[in-house]
């Protein structure tokens, strides 16, 4: 037995077709999670225990499942509540919703570690709340929320090959038709292993220069700069 480059060369323009709707797919799901992770993070933030218990019960749910089974889930039981949508559509919200949780568990530990009194301070010197989050909250959260929002990304790059199970046309199910054809599994897993790690490297690595590139410019911001020693009262001695 001896690996056989030319099973890559004949079938390389059907695991590129995959290649480019895994990419798509995750990008939509990381963003789509990282969105529905903000109003998740601020019902956990919440003051009322009302508020916080929805997204609580979302967090402990969603995470303890395998994504296979949320997968499953959404495809099969979506439909008893309306149409049945495209498998690339429920698979990419199923991904996103996974993603979600834990970008709101990362968001809300980014804020919870902030200094206090932030917010109060942009407002005392005439700040509406949207402009304090812009140039005081926002500009600190991001050193904090880059690593780990990296490493969820990257989660849900793997996790993106389990919708080959509802026969969404990704890397892997590409992989699994071209291995069906050729009965070369050594040759094709070890093309599509090679593209998963690819598309990781990249992102971690635009990841390490945008913190690099963000440290440069200094973190906090100038305006939060000179809020980092305020709060709500005035000046810390």
């Amino acid at each position: 037995m001896s690996f056989d480059p030319a099973i890559l060369i004949d079938n390389w323009p059907v695991l590129a077709r995959g290649f480019a709707v895994t990419v798509m797919l995750s990008a939509l799901a990381i963003v789509l999670g990282f969105v529905m992770a903000i109003p998740i993070a601020a019902l956990k933030l919440a003051r009322h225990p009302m508020l916080r218990l929805p997204a609580a019960l979302l967090i402990e749910v969603v995470r303890g499942m395998p994504f296979l089974v949320l997968l499953y889930l959404l495809h099969f039981g979506l439909p008893f509540f309306g149409p049945r949508l495209p498998a690339t559509v429920t698979g990419t919200f199923a991904l996103g919703l996974f993603g979600a949780v834990y970008f709101a568990e990362v968001i809300r530990a980014a804020v919870l570690a902030l200094p206090r009194g932030q917010m109060e301070s942009g407002r005392a010197v005439g700040m509406t709340r949207l402009q304090s989050v812009r140039h005081i909250i926002a500009p600190q959260l991001v050193p904090g929320l880059l690593p780990p929002s990296t490493n969820i990304a990257q989660m849900l790059i793997k996790e993106s090959a389990v919708l080959s199970s509802i026969t969404v046309p990704e890397l892997t199910y590409s992989a699994l038709l071209v291995q069906g054809q050729t009965f070369s599994p050594v040759e094709v897993f070890v093309a599509t292993g090679t593209l998963y790690w690819v598309l990781s490297h990249a992102l971690a690595t635009a990841s390490t220069r945008g913190s690099r590139r963000h440290a440069r410019r200094r973190p906090q911001g100038r305006i939060a700069d000179r809020f980092l020693s305020l709060d709500a009262f005035g000046p810390r001695p």
